[in-house]
């Protein structure tokens, strides 16, 4: 009788830890996927209420491994490096709209589309209150770099991805685009 006792105690004891266990990974993920919806939606609120969006093409970046920063710069003196763009568009408010949609959308951490290359060759620029924040994107390899301001986006999963990928193509985009 001790026995069955210490055993049935052992179970009720092994199921409340893995039910224990399973509430902590789900609220884990929860957490996870409850602040990347906020990055989201505080990052579509930037673009809607920005006083203006520009989208570039531009020549690639290198690392310079000396001076460890990526060459040449987006930002030279707060303004765009002009220098190095090779297609430009100031985009209008429906346009706006249709981009903040797109990155509104839902991003899974697990499953970042994200290679090796990263040699970026389109940017968004976020004009607001004399400031500009830029999210400066590789669509061959799908790694960005983002201004101080926005370096909570981590990336996207390939869906977001094609999905700006061809928002700027329906922009006349050309180059560098797959």
């Amino acid at each position: 009788m001790i026995k069955i006792t210490f055993f049935l105690l052992g179970l009720v004891f092994f199921s409340c830890n893995q039910s224990v266990d399973k509430q902590v990974q789900i609220n884990n993920t929860k957490s996870i996927i409850d602040s990347q919806r906020e990055v989201n939606l505080l990052v579509r609120d930037k673009l809607k209420n920005a006083d203006s969006i520009v989208l570039i093409s531009h020549q690639g970046n290198i690392f310079d491994s000396i001076k460890g920063e990526v060459l040449p710069e987006m930002l030279i003196k707060g303004r765009i490096n002009k220098s190095i763009i090779t297609e430009q568009i100031k985009i209008s408010n429906k346009a706006i709209n249709v981009l903040a949609d797109i990155i509104a959308l839902p991003t899974n951490y697990d499953s970042i589309a994200l290679y090796k290359c990263f040699d970026p060759h389109h940017t968004i620029f976020i004009y607001n209150n004399k400031k500009i924040s830029y999210i400066d994107m590789c669509f061959e390899c799908w790694g960005l770099r983002t201004s101080e301001d926005l370096k909570e986006i981590r990336g996207y999963e390939l869906y977001k991805w094609h999905r700006i990928e061809n928002f700027f193509g329906s922009l006349g985009f050309r180059y560098a685009m797959r």
